[in-house]
């Protein structure tokens, strides 16, 4: 099991490299997040964790998915941002993430048909909680929201609301440096939900050549 160290250590690796890459200073990613330029100095040395707020504004900001900048994703898949500012009276984006959070949890849960008080155990939490964070009023923190991801093979992603598919990329095609973007993800999606296609991505899935030659085709098609 990869420790907590490593995996701050790798959203700190990542989180350097997309900075350089993109050509922005330090102070300017501070200035947009509203933290002082030290406070995200931290964050590149790995001094510090990241909460749930802080991840996400950094993937908008960045265009990449939070899993990928917490190192569930290899592949850096490009993101489209959806505008999140609040108008006056509407409830806040952690608000909306405790809401969605205890809602998806709650429907991965009853699909494997466990019980609130198996989930509790499984996780080495108490019932309330698991109550609580499926009634949205209890904010998970990174450690429990990345081992409910791994948990039930879904992204950390679709557990924030970020995107609605709930289906690890991981668990969809092996990692043979193919560039899944979440058009690909769509059509490997579409081609599950009929037994056929199910079928030909489960004999595709050690092939190397069977799943480069469909994304081509894909491309082709696309183009």
């Amino acid at each position: 099991m990869i420790s907590e160290e490593s995996k701050i250590n790798e959203f700190a690796a990542r989180l350097l490299k997309l900075r350089k890459d993109s050509g922005k200073k330090q102070q300017e990613i501070a200035d947009y997040l509203k933290i002082s330029r030290p406070a995200y100095a931290s964050y590149e040395v790995g001094r510090r964790k990241p909460d749930l707020i802080i991840l996400e504004k950094l993937s908008d900001y960045f265009k990449v998915s939070v899993d990928f900048l917490l190192g569930k994703e290899a592949i850096q898949v490009k993101m489209e941002v959806e505008n999140k500012e609040n108008k006056a009276g509407e409830i806040s984006r952690e608000d909306e993430i405790r809401k969605c959070f205890g809602e998806r949890m709650a429907k991965l849960r009853r699909d494997k048909k466990i019980s609130q008080e198996a989930f509790a155990k499984e996780f080495n939490i108490s019932l309330f909680q698991v109550q609580q964070l499926e009634y949205g009023v209890r904010m998970p923190s990174l450690e429990l929201l990345v081992k409910i991801a791994d948990f039930f093979s879904t992204s950390i992603d679709y557990l924030l609301g970020r995107h609605s598919i709930s289906q690890d990329t991981k668990t969809m095609l092996p990692n043979y440096g193919i560039d899944i973007t979440p058009e690909l993800i769509d059509f490997i999606l579409e081609l599950q939900s009929d037994e056929r296609g199910k079928k030909l991505i489960e004999d595709m899935s050690n092939d190397k050549k069977k799943i480069n030659k469909m994304v081509s085709i894909w491309e082709i098609m696309n183009d």
